[in-house]
């Protein structure tokens, strides 16, 4: 028994902790908005639905190729994409967009001028996002 005794805080205090994290999930989040002196003016439940990924969403495929490139990449989409449904950015490791638009087919042919070195191509749409890193030479 008395080796029961000294375990049993840790006991409470870890199904405590399970709790409280189980309840987290389920409560809303909530957005304030203030005006400029800093009084809150809005209280607003947020409800956003999570953005598709490559992980949760097999039914979308997206590939950019090549990750070594002089300037061309290729973003090709799976079949069952709406083509105009999805835009790219093409951005620096510091977030400097040096490219932006939106996909034109399937297949689409983007040429990168300007930065060399390690980029990232970003391809999304209102319910997915997947990033990629390319090396421009």
């Amino acid at each position: 028994m008395k080796n029961f005794k000294t375990k049993q805080p840790f006991l409470v205090i870890l199904l405590w902790l399970v709790a409280s994290l189980c309840v987290a999930d389920t409560l809303p989040r909530v957005k304030y908005l203030y005006d400029q002196s800093g009084n809150r003016i809005t209280r607003q439940q947020v409800t956003d639905a999570p953005l598709q990924t490559p992980r949760n969403n097999p039914l979308i495929s997206v590939s950019v190729s090549p990750r070594v490139t002089y300037g061309i990449v290729s973003i090709k989409l799976s079949d069952n994409c709406v083509p105009s449904d999805f835009r790219y950015d093409v951005s620096t490791l510091t977030g400097d967009v040096l490219q932006q638009g939106e996909l034109t087919g399937q297949s689409t042919s983007v040429s990168i001028s300007g930065e060399s070195g390690l980029l990232i191509v970003h391809v999304y749409s209102d319910q997915y996002q997947e990033s990629f890193k390319i090396i421009k030479l």
